[in-house]
């Protein structure tokens, strides 16, 4: 299909590749096509998901990095307020989320992508990637929408989420 060739594509030019799962329904709808076209094919370098996407990939008596760690290099699951986990080479690295009073959780999973890569394209470790997409995502969820400064977001980062402030003024 279209996303087996996008993927071959880039792998042939040396880029690096990355897939959200996207929603739940989806995979729920097309589990065997997308397990068809990321499982064993070495395709995908990081593979994004959220915890809902992975129970429905994994299902109710699945074990998540038994049946996600072939995926891709990495898998990474967000959980919400409780952080994030990693898996890579059948290990688990977990990050939390800091403690914040959520306004609105649009962009939150966007954020937290972005956070990973952005941290991982610098050379971050997979630790410090896991805790920067953490803090990236909890950025997003101080203030309605989407509307925060790359330097309100940075400053939060780099404080490792200490201060609430956030954009979106009134």
């Amino acid at each position: 299909g279209m996303m087996e060739k996008i993927l071959e594509t880039m792998k042939s030019a040396g880029a690096s590749t990355s897939v959200d799962l996207a929603s739940f329904e989806m995979v729920r709808a097309r589990r065997d096509a997308i397990r068809g076209v990321l499982d064993g094919r070495e395709l995908v370098d990081i593979l994004f998901c959220n915890e809902d996407e992975a129970d429905a990939f994994v299902g109710p008596d699945g074990d998540k990095v038994e049946v996600l760690g072939p995926l891709a290099q990495i898998v990474v699951v967000s959980l919400g307020a409780r952080g994030c986990m990693a898996i890579h080479e059948g290990k688990v690295t977990r990050a939390g989320a800091p403690d914040i009073r959520v306004v609105d959780t649009t962009g939150a999973g966007d954020f937290f992508t972005a956070g990973f890569l952005c941290s991982r394209l610098r050379g971050g470790s997979l630790e410090e990637s896991c805790r920067v997409a953490c803090l990236s995502g909890a950025a997003a969820c101080l203030q309605l929408g989407t509307d925060i400064s790359l330097e309100e977001l940075k400053e939060f980062v780099s404080s490792g989420g200490g201060g609430e402030g956030g954009g979106g003024g009134d």
